[in-house]
């Protein structure tokens, strides 16, 4: 699936890429240098061009015309355009059309996560994502931790343990992540 995402993604955006990247040519002659600029795209036409063909994509997929693989590829762009409920929108499309995949519910947390401060409680509609993602995977590290973080916000020790306990046996041993998730499991009350 991430191949043929990456592909799409190649075909929908060629010409911004690569009006976007190429490398401006030495020249001596200072007419052509400044018609070369004047092909460079400005940070505003770029952005410009990426919601005009992302605008374009929504337009043909809510024909029916597309891949699933183009609906993860609009959520994706919607939530680096923060464009949240959009993106909440399209990955709740394909979590419609395949409701035992995790990727879309993925991008559906991360769409329900954007604009929450570090340190915030939890959204519940992002609690009730994750939970979702355990129903299908009850391994998925993302969803044993960010339940374990809901579970130790409500004051609920004992279930945050045992998730996060659950979560550094799913992880490898030399997993940079797992030191964290120690030092969380031994920060919770004991009872």
């Amino acid at each position: 699936m991430r191949c043929r995402l990456l592909a799409v993604l190649f075909a929908i955006l060629p010409a911004t890429f690569c009006l976007a990247q190429s490398p401006q040519l030495p020249s001596l002659d200072r007419d052509s240098t400044e018609a070369a600029s004047s092909r460079s795209l400005t940070a505003e036409e770029m952005l410009k061009a990426t919601r005009d063909q992302v605008n374009a994509m929504a337009a043909r997929l809510a024909k029916g015309e597309g891949t699933d693989e183009e609906w993860l590829l609009l959520a994706r762009s919607y939530l680096s355009l923060t464009e949240f409920d959009k993106a909440k929108d399209a990955a709740k499309h394909l979590i419609a059309l395949h409701p035992k995949e995790i990727e879309p519910r993925l991008v559906l947390a991360e769409a329900q996560m954007s604009g929450v401060p570090h340190g915030q409680r939890l959204p519940s509609d992002f609690v009730a994502t994750m939970h979702d993602i355990l129903v299908i995977d009850a391994k998925n590290p993302a969803g044993l931790f960010y339940v374990g973080m809901d579970e130790a916000q409500g004051g609920h020790p004992s279930q945050a343990r045992k998730l996060w306990t659950t979560l550094l046996d799913t992880l490898p041993k030399d997993d940079p992540r797992r030191a964290d998730i120690v030092k969380r499991i031994n920060a919770l009350p004991k009872k």
